[in-house]
């Protein structure tokens, strides 16, 4: 079930209400709006996503958006998923530890002045990408599925690409090419449905 408050995910959540209180605390006072997105507590400049928070099994995750463009003093900010995330950095409490809540309101005010100041994501556009199989093969043999592949904009090609190319053994790579298809043929990107 969705939270449908701040306050409710925090009573959810009471082993960690005084860690969530404070950053809560904490990101209001940095005059960031709370709201609650895919569940979790968020922190908001307008309608851009500055910071969210979780509770994990080991750990409670403080995720800036656009935490590249942190200045990091403290060394403490970690990509999740290197070589996939772009911009989210992450500031890990362990639950068997004390959070440093001059530290967390250090980042969090660096990252509530970026956004009022106007930072963007940086987005890499037009990175180059190449077709390779077993999608090179359908695209070769199946005019339709060609002319539908090439209406797409490159960024959506790309993600057909990429998602293709991440599946490490050939039966995953089957697997989604089979699942893809269909999506281009129909003209629907692999991400429009979380969009």
């Amino acid at each position: 079930m969705a939270e449908k408050t701040i306050e409710s995910y925090i009573e959810r959540n009471p082993t960690h209400k005084n860690l969530l209180t404070e950053i809560h605390r904490i990101s209001t006072e940095h005059d960031l709006s709370p709201a609650i997105k895919w569940g979790i507590p968020c922190y908001c400049c307008g309608k851009k996503n500055v910071l969210g928070v979780g509770v994990f099994k080991h750990h409670t995750a403080l995720w800036f958006y656009m935490g590249d463009q942190l200045s990091d003093p403290e060394n403490i900010l970690i990509n999740a998923q290197e070589g996939k995330t772009k911009s989210l950095r992450q500031i890990r409490v362990p639950h068997d530890s004390e959070a440093n809540f001059k530290i967390i309101s250090d980042y969090i005010q660096e990252a509530a002045e970026q956004a009022k100041a106007g930072a963007e994501i940086k987005i890499e556009r037009n990175k180059k990408f190449k077709i390779t199989e077993p999608l090179k093969s359908e695209l070769q043999n199946n005019a339709e599925l060609k002319t539908s592949f090439n209406e797409f904009t490159t960024g959506k090609q790309r993600e057909f690409v990429e998602y293709l190319e991440e599946a490490k053994k050939e039966e995953t790579k089957a697997r989604r090419l089979k699942k893809i298809i269909p999506m281009i043929l129909q003209n629907e990107g692999l991400n429009d449905k979380y969009k």
